[in-house]
């Protein structure tokens, strides 16, 4: 790359020589940083060449001759004064050029953020499908405080909790991109989270036969056994959608959580039901997939089946009931069995009841006992055995 000084007037820039490879780069005498460099192609671009903040920057200024000399100078002039004010011009300009549309922010988002750091990832994921994907093309300094508001309130009509974990995600995702370089606002900040009542919400005993009436007419046995598998373990859906084998030990009744919500190991005893489901379900694994309910994508667990939730909600003529109340379910008939709520949280793994491997082996007994008790009273109250029956054996997939 040639380097030289010359005043910038247009004859002297139209009688340049084109330099066979890479760039010619020519100093202005006239005004300090303004360079031109020329390109083999015959394209001349002016830029400004400063030293800022210890490295080198070239800021682009525009194209000869669409911008003249004394147009590249007066545009050099004004640069100059930003840096003489302490600002950086080349930083600027990548800032704006990261002003991209939602849809590339949520990519970023996912492949830096979410998938290496959250387990719930494929929450994200739907939330922004269902919710903020018809903002895919919008620039994201285009969206507004307002229009989040808009947002929130259009969703908290039918989904009070589901509105909150929208702008929960769409602030994350502003807030990283402005750790990435965005030197925009986050339209969140100051739209306040609803209130949201704890839930109490469980299947009650009216709505149990109801409830296994739909999943045994649910044409998908792996959603008939990915429904059941929840209540008879009391998993949190993300745990339930990456149950691997590896984890699964049939011959000691467990099933080894290596990481929970509160991100310690939690060891769940398998019930005898819950048994049936996954040797039958390990029998039909030939491929030899890592997952217990692998997904439609070769290597990848099952998604969450949210719309598959919808249809069994409708079918068995239920409202308000979410998947995450399987949890609950069992919890809440442990408790109506008469157990005590230490066993509970020790099945349920709540945070203070999680437990090392070897005192959770010691302890399995009384809880897989209970747990046991509570399924079988869910099972006789939902008509699925007969009240009397004390020996069961259920198979969830005929």
């Amino acid at each position: 790359m040639a380097e030289s000084k010359l005043n910038f007037t247009k004859g002297n820039l139209e009688n340049i020589p084109l330099p066979e490879k890479k760039y010619t780069m020519y100093h202005d005498e006239k005004t300090p940083g303004l360079v031109l460099r020329v390109y083999p192609s015959g394209v001349k671009s002016f830029f400004l060449y400063r030293w800022t903040d210890g490295k080198p920057e070239y800021v682009s200024i525009g194209r000869y001759p669409a911008l003249t000399p004394e147009q590249a100078r007066r545009r050099a002039a004004e640069l100059n004064a930003e840096i003489g004010a302490g600002k950086n011009p080349a930083e600027h300009k990548r800032n704006i050029r990261a002003e991209i549309p939602l849809s590339e922010l949520f990519d970023r988002y996912m492949k830096h953020h979410a998938k290496p750091y959250k387990r719930s990832w494929r929450n994200d994921e739907n939330l922004y499908n269902e919710h903020l994907k018809k903002w895919a093309d919008r620039k994201i300094s285009n969206i507004s405080k307002k229009n989040v508001q808009l947002l929130h309130a259009e969703i908290m009509g039918e989904h009070p909790h589901q509105a909150n974990r929208v702008r929960s995600l769409l602030s994350t995702m502003y807030s990283k991109g402005i750790e990435w370089g965005y030197e925009g606002t986050n339209p969140c900040t100051g739209v306040k989270k609803y209130k949201e009542q704890s839930r109490d919400r469980f299947i009650e005993q009216e709505e149990l036969k109801p409830f296994f009436d739909a999943i045994m007419n649910e044409p998908k046995e792996i959603l008939r056994d990915f429904w059941l598998l929840s209540l008879f373990t009391g998993a949190r859906q993300g745990n339930m959608l990456e149950m691997a084998w590896k984890d699964i030990f049939l011959d000691r009744q467990e099933w080894r959580i290596s990481r929970t919500k509160s991100g310690e190991a939690h060891s769940v005893p398998l019930v005898s039901y819950a048994l049936e489901i996954l040797a039958r379900r390990r029998e039909a694994n030939t491929g030899g997939n890592p997952w217990v309910f692998p997904g439609t994508i070769p290597g990848e667990h099952l998604a969450p089946p949210i719309r598959a939730w919808a249809r069994l909600m409708e079918n068995a003529k239920l409202s308000d009931l979410r998947p995450h109340d399987l949890r609950r379910s069992l919890g809440s008939w442990m408790s109506i069995c008469g157990v005590s709520l230490h066993i509970i949280g020790a099945a349920l793994g709540h945070k203070g009841f999680t437990t090392t491997h070897v005192y959770a082996r010691l302890q399995q007994a009384p809880v897989l006992q209970a747990m046991e008790t509570a399924i079988r009273t869910m099972l006789r109250k939902g008509g699925v055995i007969p009240e009397e029956e004390s020996i069961i054996e259920f198979k969830a997939s005929v």
